[in-house]
C-alpha cells in the first residue's frame, strides 16, 4: 500500500522549488541590469525620480480675500503684530509639485499631486515674506521665516519715475511686478552708461556703477548689493510692456537690462524663480542641461551635454524605474560654438527668469542650466520668449535631434 505523503512534507518540498526559482530569477535580473548603459561615475547629474518642478506664473486675476487674509492674519500672529501693519506687496499663480506646496518637512509625506495655488509677498514696511498657497487659502506654508529685504518704496518710486522719463510711457501705467534683492551684477565701469538720460550718454559713470547695458559678458563680475526689478506696464490690469531694470542699493544707479528686457513687444512676463525651484548646479564637466517634466504623463526627461561631447538623456516615471541613454557624441568643435552661443547670447541675463503663464494640464515645464544660470518656460510659448533665448533653444534643438 502506498503511502502518502504528509501535507507537511509536501509544503517543505513546495517551499524548496520556489524559493530555488526566486533565486535563479534573482540572477537573472541582476544580469539583465548590468547589461543596461549607465552614465559614467564621473558626471554630474545626479539622476533621480523627481516631482514635477514648481511654476510661478504671472497673472492678471486677482488674488480671492480668503487667501489674502489667511497669509496676513498667519503673518500677524507669527510677528504679533496687527494686521493693519502689513501689506500685500505682490502675487502670483502657481503650480506646486505637492500637496506640501514643494516645503516638505524632514520626515514629512507628501503625495506627488500637482497642487495649483499662490506665492504671496507680504511686506511689513521694511521686511517681505513669502507664503505658499493652495487655490482656496485652507493650505498656507512660509517659505522663510527670517523674511527678505525689501525694495525701499523709495528707490521703487524713483525707479517708476525715470523709467516713464526714459520711455515716454505716464508713470500712472508702471508698476513693479517683482523685486529680488542680493543680486550679481556685471562690474565694467569704464563704458558705463546710463539709459535713463540719453543725453548724458558719453558722461563717465559713478566708480560703482554696473553697466549692464554694455558690460562685456566676459567681464569679471562682483557681487554688489542692489535689486533686479521687474517693471511692467499695465492698464485697465492688462500687461502691455516688460522692462528688467538693476538697481544698486540707493537707488541712484539704474541700469536697464536690455538683453532680457522685451518693451512692449513682450507677450509673456517673467517671474523670479524662487530658491527651492533652484535646481542643482552642474558639475564642472557638464555644459548645458535641460529637464522637461509634467505632461498627462508626468515624465521627466533630463538631456546634459558633457565637455567631452557626450549627450546623456534619462527618463524617470513616478514609481518606475529610470532608463539611461547616450543619445550620441558630437566633436569638440561643436561643444565649443555652442557654448559661445551661450556666450554670446547673453544666457547668464536670463538667470532665475521663469516664463510660465497658466499652464494646461498637458503643459510641459522645462528649465534650461548652464553654469551661468537656469531659466524656466512653459511648453508652448517658444515663440515668445525673447530672442536671444529662442536663439539658444534652436541651437539646442539641432545638437539633440541631429
Amino acid at each position: 500500500m502506498l503511502r502518502q505523503p504528509s501535507p507537511r512534507r509536501t509544503f517543505r518540498r513546495f517551499l524548496g522549488i520556489l524559493c530555488g526559482f526566486l533565486i535563479g530569477l534573482s540572477l537573472t535580473c541582476s544580469e539583465s541590469t548590468l547589461a543596461q548603459p549607465t552614465i559614467p561615475a564621473d558626471p554630474v547629474s545626479e539622476v533621480f525620480s523627481r516631482p514635477a518642478p514648481t511654476v510661478i506664473q504671472s497673472t492678471d486675476r486677482p488674488i480671492p480675500s480668503r487667501v489674502s487674509n489667511r497669509v496676513q492674519r498667519d503673518l500677524a500672529r507669527r510677528l504679533k503684530v496687527s494686521r493693519q501693519h502689513l501689506k500685500i506687496l505682490s502675487f502670483n499663480q502657481a503650480q506646486w509639485p505637492d500637496i506640501c506646496l514643494g516645503l516638505n518637512q524632514p520626515g514629512e509625506f507628501c503625495l506627488l499631486v500637482v497642487t495649483n495655488g499662490w506665492r504671496v509677498e507680504v511686506n511689513n514696511g521694511r521686511k517681505s515674506w513669502f507664503y505658499r498657497t493652495d487655490e482656496t487659502g485652507q493650505n498656507i506654508r512660509l517659505e522663510s521665516t527670517s523674511g527678505t529685504i525689501s525694495l525701499p518704496s523709495e528707490v521703487g518710486d524713483r525707479l517708476l519715475q525715470l523709467s516713464a522719463e526714459d520711455l515716454g510711457i505716464p508713470r500712472t501705467q508702471l508698476r513693479i511686478a517683482q523685486s529680488e534683492s542680493q543680486i550679481t551684477l556685471c562690474d565694467n565701469p569704464t563704458n558705463s552708461t546710463n539709459p535713463t538720460n540719453p543725453e548724458n550718454s558719453e558722461d563717465p559713470a559713478p566708480a560703482n556703477s554696473a553697466n549692464l547695458d554694455n558690460a562685456n559678458p566676459a567681464a569679471p563680475c562682483s557681487e554688489l548689493a542692489g535689486w533686479r526689478v521687474i517693471v511692467v506696464k499695465a492698464i485697465a490690469e492688462v500687461h502691455q510692456g516688460c522692462w528688467i531694470y538693476h538697481v544698486d542699493e540707493t537707488g541712484k544707479d539704474i541700469e536697464m537690462d536690455q538683453v532680457a528686457s522685451q518693451g512692449t513687444e513682450a507677450a509673456l512676463i517673467p517671474t523670479f524663480l524662487t530658491t527651492s525651484e533652484q535646481m542643482r548646479p552642474l558639475g564642472s564637466s557638464v555644459v548645458f542641461r535641460t529637464i522637461a517634466s509634467g505632461g498627462f504623463s508626468n515624465q521627466t526627461y533630463e538631456t546634459i551635454l558633457r565637455q567631452d561631447g557626450q549627450l546623456w538623456r534619462s527618463l524617470s516615471v513616478p514609481s518606475a524605474s529610470i532608463s539611461q541613454s547616450q543619445l550620441r557624441q558630437i566633436s569638440p568643435e561643436q561643444v565649443q560654438q555652442f557654448q559661445a552661443l551661450l556666450t554670446e547670447a547673453n544666457f547668464a541675463r536670463f538667470n532665475r527668469l521663469s516664463y510660465s503663464p497658466r499652464p494646461n494640464p498637458d503643459s510641459i515645464s522645462v528649465t534650461l542650466t548652464s553654469q551661468d544660470g537656469t531659466t524656466q518656460y512653459i511648453s508652448g510659448v517658444e515663440n515668445q520668449l525673447p530672442g536671444a533665448l529662442r536663439e539658444v533653444l534652436g541651437a539646442w534643438d539641432a545638437i539633440v535631434s541631429s
